[in-house]
């Protein structure tokens, strides 16, 4: 599965309208290429994560202007019962069993980040539901923090994401999967160093890494 980007208008003052992205799938070997969603203008559609059984494909469709909204999409792997699972959310990713999404929104408006010099937006908190989008739940509640890019543990205890600050620094960090013991495993206290894009090692044989152990 990729995305392909497609310009309306070379013209700078219309480039969030002239812009689209689209999602296609192809064959390992590189044939068999097709479209899965319909190139619309102004709107990117971006990959986010198949079910395990490779029938469903959850992903992030972004409405681009002034102020973009995401929205969380799920369709069959052919491109067929395209639905929304959760407005106003990205980032959605599949459980190990197929039965939860993880996803990052900021629904609640619990409080803002910076995104640029004189420009802010609601932050990101990371929440899980049910894959058919039924039973949100926060996990984590930070003001001045935005989560994003999750990813879940082999056997589904435990989920690992990104952090942002409003100076921008990024980090990584880990919390159980119901929203307990929380914590930070690779920052940098001076900001040196940016921790971003966490992805989960695959589990080998019955190897399981089991939930996280609150520190008292």
């Amino acid at each position: 599965m990729f995305a392909a980007r497609t310009f309306f208008s070379d013209t700078p003052n219309n480039i969030f309208r002239s812009l689209a992205t689209s999602l296609w799938r192809v064959s390992v070997d590189g044939s068999h290429v097709r479209a899965l969603t319909t190139v619309v203008q102004g709107q990117a559609d971006v990959p986010g994560s198949f079910s395990p059984d490779g029938t469903r494909l959850a992903f992030t469709r972004v409405k681009l202007g002034i102020i973009a909204q995401s929205d969380v999409m799920v369709m069959s792997s052919d491109g067929s019962g395209l639905r929304m699972l959760a407005p106003g959310s990205a980032d959605p990713v599949f459980s190990p069993a197929g039965n939860q999404i993880a996803f990052v929104s900021s629904r609640d408006r619990n409080g803002t980040v910076r995104t640029g010099e004189d420009e802010s937006a609601y932050a990101d908190e990371l929440y899980v539901m049910n894959a058919d989008g039924r039973d949100p739940r926060r996990l984590t509640y930070t003001r001045e923090l935005s989560e994003f890019a999750p990813s879940w543990s082999p056997d589904g205890t435990r989920i690992v994401y990104a952090r942002q600050d409003s100076g921008f620094t990024k980090i990584v960090a880990v919390v159980n999967a119901n929203g307990g013991c929380g914590r930070e495993i690779a920052a940098d206290p001076q900001g040196n160093t940016w921790y971003s894009e966490p992805v989960w090692r695959p589990g080998r044989g019955r190897t399981s890494e089991g939930a996280l152990r609150c520190n008292h």
